[in-house]
């Protein structure tokens, strides 16, 4: 291997090492001022709505493991986050509160983001075009599994199917 590639070789590896330690001291100042116990529900709130895509999903994270019901709202505002771990996240923290007045925002989001890879019919995850644009969907339906005592599993159109004729539609 000549010098000009040896040069290369070590500059990559110096930038992605460099990119490692960014990307670690990013998630580090993320949870420390998540885990600060000097945070409040509201400041929660506030990075869920306003922080950046780590804070965010951190921000949900954090919200469903403390059950706080009062977020139940802001979470139902996240599950259209243009970042799908932090809609993943939040669909897992309205199933950790419990609410059944998030069952609808859940289908909804759902069938808005993820119908597009559904066939309407029985299929194994794994058939899905590329499990990296439907990272949440396992999310969506555990936290309505959790809500209606239901499983649809992964299929987007018979949740969508359910909710239409579920009682608490009838009649809206």
């Amino acid at each position: 291997m000549n010098k000009k590639n040896q040069l290369f070789v070590i500059l990559f590896f110096l930038l992605l090492i460099s990119c490692a330690f960014y990307l670690h001291y990013l998630t580090t100042c993320s949870t420390n001022a998540i885990n600060d116990k000097t945070n409040s529900g509201d400041n929660m709130l506030h990075l869920l709505r306003h922080g950046n895509n780590t804070e965010r999903r951190l921000a949900a994270e954090f919200i469903g493991r403390d059950k706080d019901e009062s977020a139940v709202q802001s979470l139902i505002g996240a599950l259209d986050d243009p970042h799908q771990s932090v809609r993943g996240w939040a669909a897992w923290a309205l199933g950790e509160i419990g609410d059944e007045s998030a069952i609808g925002p859940l289908i909804y989001s759902m069938v808005k983001h993820y119908k597009k890879f559904d066939k309407g019919g029985p299929q194994e995850f794994s058939t899905l075009i590329i499990k990296r644009d439907v990272e949440a969907l396992p999310d969506y339906c555990e936290a309505l599994r959790k809500l209606t005592g239901k499983d649809y599993g992964l299929e987007v159109t018979l949740w969508q199917q359910w909710w239409l004729n579920d009682d608490r539609t009838q009649g809206k």
